[in-house]
């Protein structure tokens, strides 16, 4: 499995929901370990190449989560401004408001429906890797002037073209 980089086409495009959570399994083990090896907190589908709504999570080092077909359900008023990160973005760090508090519902890859409140960073990082879902970028949430500031990197990496990286 390898990790697809910005300005991949499958990025910017909002994935297609899975029919059969079961069916996402094996895929989910392996990302799980690809974002470990990474050093990431979560990864979702469309970043290793599959157009499929799911992700994973690994906010707590010593648990992964993984969550199929998401949708938030509702969201707290207060925004957060934070820095973030991303696994296809090597090198590129933005500041991002989102939501302090969110609930959320998916199904788990054993086909079980779920419903959890997120605070904090794994809040955060779960709107990150839904937005990945819905073919948004945490670049794609900056203003000009601070995607001005990162112009140079985005520039080098559309210039790799939509490259991959695969596991050491």
């Amino acid at each position: 499995m390898e990790l697809v980089l910005y300005p991949a086409e499958v990025l910017g495009r909002r994935a297609a929901l899975v029919p059969d959570p079961v069916s996402v399994e094996v895929y989910a083990r392996a990302m799980v370990r690809l974002m470990r090896e990474r050093e990431g907190i979560g990864l979702a589908a469309p970043q290793v190449g599959l157009s499929m709504r799911f992700f994973v999570l690994g906010v707590d080092r010593d648990r992964e989560q993984v969550f199929v077909n998401p949708r938030i359900v509702r969201t707290s008023r207060r925004m957060v401004r934070s820095e973030e990160s991303c696994l296809s973005l090597p090198d590129v760090t933005v500041e991002v408001p989102r939501a302090a508090v969110i609930d959320v519902q998916a199904w788990d890859e054993r086909g079980e429906p779920f419903e959890i409140r997120a605070r904090g960073l794994a809040a955060r990082a779960i709107q990150h890797e839904l937005d990945h879902l819905n073919g948004v970028l945490c670049i794609d949430r900056v203003d000009m002037k601070r995607r001005e500031r990162i112009s140079r990197r985005l520039e080098v990496l559309s210039r790799n073209g939509s490259a991959t990286r695969s596991a050491p």
